[in-house]
């Protein structure tokens, strides 16, 4: 439906998110407006490592994993990597700490958030308005169970027709607000690589003037 539209409007509430830093219009556009196999591709440049000196062996892992990855073998928890979907589930689920996403694992799947946002705007030739709403900013994605709760007041509502903007204007309101970077105080990431990314590839600008309606 995204490759037969005319145009788009990107209604995104802004939130924390495990892999990417924060969910906005960006994540949106490139994890929302692609199919099942560019999910796929995105979420394949990040994949777990597991340091079992802290297990308990809870098996909340195994229980909760989307892909059927995890699994345990003589009191040893292992992860099929090629089942493995890379969503990051288990980083969030282990109150132990046993699983991590490397750095730069991370960053390759934040930049290709990027690539794919900007197919998504190709598929509309750039037609496209975006909303993002900066209310009940909670810590995680809005597809967790365990979102959690929200972590600051509520801000508003933003308009724009540029992505990179947009969510930079978010993202440093959020932080303002906040008084620190709430993102990288929960899930230890530097979120603005999704967004630097896309403004190499020419989606849109950092630079914006905020206007109250």
């Amino acid at each position: 439906s995204i490759a037969e539209a005319d145009s788009m409007v990107v209604l995104s509430h802004f939130k924390g998110h495990g892999m990417a830093g924060f969910g906005g219009a960006i994540k949106n556009l490139g994890m929302g407006c692609t199919s099942k196999r560019g999910k796929m591709w995105q979420h394949s440049a990040s994949k777990p490592e597991y340091d079992a000196e802290n297990c308990i062996l809870c098996r909340k892992c195994i229980e909760f994993c989307p892909a059927d990855a995890i699994t345990e073998e003589e009191g040893h928890i292992l992860i099929n990597y090629e089942r493995c979907w890379g969503c990051g589930a288990c980083t969030v689920l282990c109150e132990q700490g046993c699983f991590s996403l490397p750095s730069q694992w991370i960053q390759k799947f934040q930049k290709r958030v990027a690539v794919a946002a900007k197919a998504a705007l190709q598929a509309v030739d750039g037609r496209a308005s975006f909303m993002n709403v900066l209310m009940d900013i909670t810590p995680r994605c809005d597809c967790c169970s365990f979102a959690g709760k929200p972590m600051l007041e509520d801000i508003g509502i933003l308009a724009s027709r540029d992505a990179v903007a947009i969510d930079t204007a978010s993202y440093e309101l959020v932080c303002d607000a906040a008084g620190k970077d709430v993102f990288h105080e929960v899930h230890g990431i530097y979120s603005m690589v999704q967004v630097e990314e896309a403004e190499k590839l020419g989606i849109g600008t950092g630079e914006y003037v905020l206007e109250s309606v």
